[in-house]
């Protein structure tokens, strides 16, 4: 699997899954100085500061990157920093904070804040793991969480409100993650995993106290 990003199909996709995912999210604004806007302005702030230091620090990389090897040989942190670095250059990086800027914003302030957290982070280290034992590829970045929490947000909301257009939004997302599973692009089960993610929480809501009456 390639977790690094495709070519210029992937980004079709990837513009899709945002567009679609986004504009049915966007379904009211916060005031200034909100909770939700504060806790997903942490998040990203989290992110992006070491994601910029990055770029002109290779050994900060190094340090926090996703290793395959190093990560078997029991640095299991890489499974959870790798993402806070970038491995895809100035516009990957760009590309990786506007996400999750949007992303961010709208799930922090859709779901409970514990709840938004936990999800961007069992997808990031779903996503770390996967791809440092199953794929053995080295590499960094935000974007597998981010799909994941956008994808499981859709979900959530979706199943919750039963009514509108979440089924045909989820659907596309689901459409999109296949196809891009099917080209080697692994950021398909990214999203695939956060459908099934927002699925199982919705489902078994009454048990997880943070997943509970959003």
């Amino acid at each position: 699997m390639n977790t690094a990003g495709g070519g210029t199909l992937s980004l079709i996709l990837y513009a899709a899954v945002y567009i679609v995912g986004v504009r049915y999210l966007l379904t009211r604004r916060e005031p200034p100085g909100h909770p939700s806007l504060t806790g997903a302005m942490v998040l990203w702030l989290i992110v992006a500061i070491p994601s910029l230091i990055g770029l002109a620090s290779p050994a900060l990389y190094d340090a926090l990157s996703r290793q395959p090897e190093a990560i078997e040989q029991g640095q299991i942190w890489r499974l959870l920093t790798s993402t806070v670095v970038q491995d895809g250059g100035v516009a990957g990086t760009v590309f990786n904070l506007i996400t999750l800027a949007f992303t961010a914003a709208l799930a922090f302030r859709l779901l409970r804040p514990g709840a938004a957290l936990i999800t961007f982070t069992v997808g990031a280290v779903g996503f770390n793991a996967a791809a440092a034992y199953v794929w053995h590829a080295p590499g960094a970045g935000n974007s597998g969480a981010t799909f994941f929490l956008l994808a499981a947000t859709a979900m959530i909301r979706s199943l919750q409100r039963r009514t509108g257009p979440g089924g045909i939004v989820t659907s596309v997302i689901a459409a999109a993650g296949i196809v891009l599973s099917f080209t080697n692009d692994a950021h398909g089960t990214a999203i695939l995993g956060g459908l099934l993610f927002g699925a199982l929480v919705t489902a078994f809501g009454h048990a997880l106290p943070e997943f509970s009456a959003l």
